[in-house]
Protein backbone atom coordinates (compact mmCIF):
# COMPACT_ATOMS: atom_id res chain seq x y z
CA UNK A 1 0.00 0.00 0.00
CA UNK A 2 1.04 3.48 -0.90
CA UNK A 3 0.70 5.06 2.35
CA UNK A 4 0.33 9.27 2.69
CA UNK A 5 1.91 10.67 6.23
CA UNK A 6 1.24 14.47 6.80
CA UNK A 7 1.10 16.68 10.00
CA UNK A 8 2.10 19.71 11.32
CA UNK A 9 5.75 21.05 12.14
CA UNK A 10 4.90 21.39 14.99
CA UNK A 11 3.67 17.84 15.68
CA UNK A 12 6.79 15.82 16.48
CA UNK A 13 5.21 13.08 19.10
CA UNK A 14 7.59 10.04 17.84
CA UNK A 15 5.64 7.56 19.92
CA UNK A 16 2.01 8.15 18.75
CA UNK A 17 2.97 8.63 15.10
CA UNK A 18 5.48 5.09 14.96
CA UNK A 19 2.45 4.17 17.05
CA UNK A 20 -0.45 5.02 14.42
CA UNK A 21 1.85 3.84 11.47
CA UNK A 22 2.35 0.86 13.13
CA UNK A 23 -0.54 -0.29 13.27
CA UNK A 24 -1.88 0.73 10.01
CA UNK A 25 1.60 -1.42 8.54
CA UNK A 26 -0.23 -4.01 10.23
CA UNK A 27 -3.68 -4.23 8.47
CA UNK A 28 -1.96 -3.42 5.52
CA UNK A 29 1.31 -3.42 4.77
CA UNK A 30 3.07 -0.13 3.32
CA UNK A 31 5.28 -0.55 0.76
CA UNK A 32 5.63 3.19 0.17
CA UNK A 33 5.63 6.20 2.52
CA UNK A 34 4.60 9.39 1.41
CA UNK A 35 4.92 12.67 2.70
CA UNK A 36 7.16 16.14 2.42
CA UNK A 37 10.34 17.13 3.58
CA UNK A 38 8.97 19.10 6.17
CA UNK A 39 10.14 18.72 10.11
CA UNK A 40 7.66 17.56 12.98
CA UNK A 41 5.36 15.25 11.55
CA UNK A 42 6.52 14.03 8.35
CA UNK A 43 9.68 13.88 9.46
CA UNK A 44 8.74 11.23 11.99
CA UNK A 45 6.83 9.26 9.10
CA UNK A 46 10.01 9.38 7.29
CA UNK A 47 12.08 8.12 10.00
CA UNK A 48 9.53 5.11 10.68
CA UNK A 49 9.84 4.10 7.21
CA UNK A 50 13.56 3.70 6.88
CA UNK A 51 13.79 1.95 10.23
CA UNK A 52 10.43 -0.63 9.02
CA UNK A 53 12.34 -1.31 5.48
CA UNK A 54 9.32 0.54 3.28
CA UNK A 55 10.10 2.93 0.66
CA UNK A 56 9.42 6.64 1.65
CA UNK A 57 9.45 8.95 -1.02
CA UNK A 58 9.62 12.77 -0.20
CA UNK A 59 7.88 15.49 -1.91
CA UNK A 60 9.42 18.80 -1.88
CA UNK A 61 7.66 22.22 -2.19
CA UNK A 62 9.37 24.36 -4.60
CA UNK A 63 9.36 28.06 -2.90
CA UNK A 64 11.32 29.49 -5.42
CA UNK A 65 9.39 29.00 -7.98
CA UNK A 66 5.97 29.22 -6.34
CA UNK A 67 6.14 31.49 -3.55
CA UNK A 68 3.38 31.15 -1.37
CA UNK A 69 1.08 29.10 -3.12
CA UNK A 70 4.32 26.23 -3.40
CA UNK A 71 2.18 24.23 -0.53
CA UNK A 72 -1.09 24.36 -2.42
CA UNK A 73 0.81 23.15 -5.46
CA UNK A 74 2.77 20.67 -3.52
CA UNK A 75 -0.44 18.68 -2.11
CA UNK A 76 -1.64 18.91 -5.70
CA UNK A 77 1.59 17.22 -6.98
CA UNK A 78 1.45 14.81 -3.66
CA UNK A 79 -2.38 13.32 -5.01
CA UNK A 80 -1.67 13.53 -8.52
CA UNK A 81 1.70 12.25 -8.72
CA UNK A 82 1.88 10.05 -5.84
CA UNK A 83 -1.33 8.19 -6.00
CA UNK A 84 -1.69 7.26 -2.67
CA UNK A 85 -3.67 4.40 -1.51
CA UNK A 86 -4.27 5.65 1.97
CA UNK A 87 -3.75 8.87 4.24
CA UNK A 88 -2.52 9.08 8.18
CA UNK A 89 -3.49 12.69 8.79
CA UNK A 90 -1.56 13.69 12.33
CA UNK A 91 -2.55 17.08 14.14
CA UNK A 92 -1.47 19.85 11.50
CA UNK A 93 -2.43 23.02 10.11
CA UNK A 94 -4.66 24.68 7.49
CA UNK A 95 -2.29 22.87 4.73
CA UNK A 96 -2.76 19.18 6.04
CA UNK A 97 -6.70 19.98 6.26
CA UNK A 98 -6.44 21.07 2.99
CA UNK A 99 -4.35 17.88 1.52
CA UNK A 100 -7.22 15.51 3.76
CA UNK A 101 -10.05 17.03 2.18
CA UNK A 102 -8.23 16.64 -1.38
CA UNK A 103 -7.57 12.69 -0.49
CA UNK A 104 -11.39 12.65 0.86
CA UNK A 105 -12.42 14.04 -2.18
CA UNK A 106 -11.02 11.40 -4.69
CA UNK A 107 -12.49 9.18 -2.42
CA UNK A 108 -8.68 8.03 -0.67
CA UNK A 109 -9.70 6.36 3.31
CA UNK A 110 -8.06 8.97 5.92
CA UNK A 111 -7.39 8.11 9.19
CA UNK A 112 -6.80 10.94 11.53
CA UNK A 113 -5.99 8.85 15.11
CA UNK A 114 -5.32 11.61 17.18
CA UNK A 115 -7.84 14.88 15.90
CA UNK A 116 -7.04 17.64 13.23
Amino acid sequence: MKLLAHGSVLYADRDRIWGALDKVHARTKVTMLLTTDARGACYEALEWAKSNGVTPYMFIPDFQKYGHSAIQKLNKRIIAEGAPEGMVAFPGNKHTAELVEMAKAIPIPVWQPYGR
